[in-house]
């Protein structure tokens, strides 16, 4: 459950920033700085998510 709910923060955190400054400006540090957490994290995340 608590995966699923990390998961949904970095979603939500994504379209704040991509509505606040756009898609091609958006970066990995920007959107884990909206999420308030370590871009480490959001990449170690969806990275792992795609081999479940």
């Amino acid at each position: 459950m608590i995966r699923e709910a990390r998961k949904q923060q970095i979603i939500e955190a994504t379209i704040v920033t991509f509505d606040d400054i756009g898609y091609v400006k958006s970066s990995l540090a920007q959107i884990a700085k909206q999420a308030s957490i370590s871009t480490t994290l959001v990449s170690d995340h969806f990275q792992t998510d795609r081999l479940d």
